[in-house]
């Protein structure tokens, strides 16, 4: 069983991303204008550190685990595997579809409703997509014509891929045929405002045991607030460097044998280690 702390932790590292998951995953299943369900969504935003805590597996997918009508597969995009790797993971995922069949068969017949339990939809994520983008070849429309098979009803999509792709993106969905449409199938994850760089530090606090759940001290307050303005630029907060400046004052905390005190214990290491691109 997993301890008090690790279950706060846990709790921190979901809020990272819980607000736009699950506000996205409301727009995915919500019906537009003549209640036509949504094939398939893309998320923008900025890059991803390989240590980044702000992933789907942060916030986006245990939102899913909650939601009894909704399956998931989730892959990250590769120049050459992501076919593969998802083709795997519905294998996985759908055991009633026969294990022969290619990645476009597999979904057509998910869009027939075939091995999905009733009232059941399978969920598709494609994480770093800009991955596949990138490195697209002539014969790589095997990923188009499956994703086409998209209905929305009982499968759909939803791509997580870097802002700077964003004209790649509109022509992979022109291939798709289907429109991008901000706040109904396109959302932009951007970056925290002071305000909620602030929350999510605090429940970093809270999870390595170094803040209180409530009533926190005026100089505990003035810890957050300091911390929070000076990991800001432009007003604006990367998610990576709150969970790497949690980490670094823990440590400072822990060789001290003391609470969070200034930020500048570690806010150095993170500015120097953290850079965005």
């Amino acid at each position: 069983m997993k301890s008090g702390c690790a279950l706060e932790r846990n709790r921190a590292r979901a809020t990272l991303e819980s607000d736009a998951g699950a506000s996205l995953e409301l727009r995915l299943q919500r019906p537009c204008r003549g209640r036509v369900p949504v094939p398939a969504g893309s998320v923008e935003g900025s890059c991803h550190s390989p240590h980044d805590e702000c992933r789907p597996e942060a916030g986006l997918l245990p939102c899913l685990e909650k939601n009894d009508r909704t399956a998931w597969v989730y892959v990250e995009a590769t120049p050459g595997e992501t076919e593969a790797r998802l083709l795997n993971g519905l294998r996985r995922r759908c055991p009633a579809l026969p294990g022969h069949r290619s990645l476009v068969e597999m979904l057509a017949d998910l869009r027939q409703g075939r091995g999905l339990p009733a009232g059941k939809k399978i969920l598709l994520v494609l994480d770093q997509f800009e991955q596949w983008l990138h490195a697209r070849k002539e014969d790589g429309d095997e990923l188009i014509r499956a994703l086409r098979q998209c209905d929305g009803q009982y499968v759909q999509a939803l791509i997580l891929v870097r802002d700077d792709f964003w004209l790649a993106v509109s022509r992979f969905y022109r291939e798709l045929e289907v429109p991008l449409v901000e706040g109904h199938n396109s959302a932009l994850v951007d970056l925290f405002d002071l305000a909620h760089a602030r929350k999510v530090l605090a429940l970093f606090g809270q999870a390595y045991g170094c803040l209180p759940e409530l009533n926190l001290a005026p100089d505990q307050n003035r810890f957050l607030d300091q911390a929070v303005e000076q990991l800001a630029q432009d007003g604006k907060v990367i998610s990576v460097r709150l969970s790497l400046f949690a980490a670094l004052t823990r440590r400072c905390a822990a060789a001290a044998n003391a609470q969070f005190t200034a930020p500048n214990q570690a806010l150095h290491l993170t500015q120097e280690d953290v850079e965005p691109d």
